[in-house]
């Protein structure tokens, strides 16, 4: 299992609250380089501690859904 930092902490919490935000601007919010930011978002995901977000459209607007793991 991996262990997470509060840094992994403070970016999970952030992409559960918004997870359209670019790794730029994530990274700032947490003081991380965009490059930074974008490997351990690839990290959480490879762990299975996040899934990426996937766009979906309903009613002709643009929704936000999660791929499930299966």
């Amino acid at each position: 299992m991996m262990e997470l930092d509060e840094i992994d902490k403070r970016l999970l919490r952030t992409l559960v609250r918004d997870a359209t935000q670019s790794a730029g601007a994530l990274g700032r919010r947490l003081g991380l380089s965009q490059p930074a930011t974008w490997r351990r978002i690839k990290r959480l995901e490879e762990a299975g501690a996040y899934r990426e977000p996937v766009k979906t459209i309903l009613k002709g607007l643009p929704a936000r859904g999660y791929k499930p793991k299966y």
